[in-house]
């Protein structure tokens, strides 16, 4: 019992310390780009944010969750999850590549289909590392988090700002997305020492899926309820608009973020 508190009060303070630093960091950044960007680029990428939150829910389906409640959790479980992740963050690409142009449409915002495209990537790139950081999660190992965070949080924030100052527009704040993940899945390979074999069983897909679809749903609706604003604001208003809006929504939730996410995790 002892040794689940230690670990728990270490694991909290390495979460509180990442979420902390990746924050402070990424809140400079925050203003460096402001300065550089004009609010229409932030309204832009709020209206895709929408679809990529709501696509990480469903190419997670709660399957990290449930290795995370299953006792020792076998390769098969690991290497299994990592397949269905893997295929259903194509499958979810590619039906927001189809939908792209009736969601630009939809904004009346010529540049959103290309931009989705893009940023869409990002669910593919993080299904490779879902069960990694599950893994690191499991041990409680919340340092090795910390450190992955940190360094994708540092190097695509520099990236980005590069980018902005030299006129990249939105598309840096695209590509910071990108690196972010791309970066991340590295590193999580690195640090998390699993990789997957060649088997896919389908009992422990069902078993799984059991318990994850539950959670699954329940972030999917809460997905659409927290971009519910910026839906309406991107459809009435000008890009602009959901540009401060959304900038003022990040600073404002930024005291509580800091403090919930790090005790949720742990």
């Amino acid at each position: 019992m002892s040794s689940l508190k230690e670990s728990t009060i270490k694991g909290t303070f390495w979460t509180f310390l990442e979420e902390f630093s990746g924050k402070i960091f990424g809140f400079v950044i925050q203003i460096i780009l402001a300065r550089l960007l004009m609010p229409e680029d932030f309204g832009l990428l709020a209206m895709v944010i929408v679809f990529i939150g709501i696509g990480s829910s469903i190419v997670d389906s709660g399957f990290g969750q449930s290795l995370i409640r299953t006792k020792d959790p076998s390769q098969a479980d690991y290497s299994s999850v990592f397949y269905l992740n893997v295929t259903i963050s194509l499958i979810v690409y590619i039906l927001i590549y189809l939908l792209a142009p009736y969601i630009s449409a939809f904004y009346d915002e010529s540049k959103l289909t290309y931009i989705l495209r893009v940023i869409a990537l990002v669910l593919i790139i993080k299904s490779f590392s879902i069960v990694q950081q599950t893994v690191l999660t499991i041990k409680l190992d919340f340092k090795k988090q910390m450190i992955v965070n940190l360094i994708a949080t540092v190097v695509s924030g520099s990236a980005g700002a590069l980018l902005a100052f030299n006129d990249y527009g939105v598309w840096s704040l695209v590509f910071m997305q990108i690196i972010t993940a791309s970066i991340s899945t590295i590193l999580f390979w690195y640090f998390g020492k699993w990789k997957p074999i060649l088997i896919f069983d389908f009992n422990k897909v069902r078993y799984h899926y059991s318990f994850g679809y539950k959670l699954m749903l329940n972030t999917f609706v809460n997905s659409i309820f927290n971009y519910s604003f910026d839906i309406v604001i991107g459809k009435y208003y000008s890009a602009s608009i959901l540009g401060y809006y959304n900038r003022a929504s990040v600073f404002q939730k930024f005291p509580t973020m800091l403090v919930g996410r790090s005790i949720n995790r742990v």
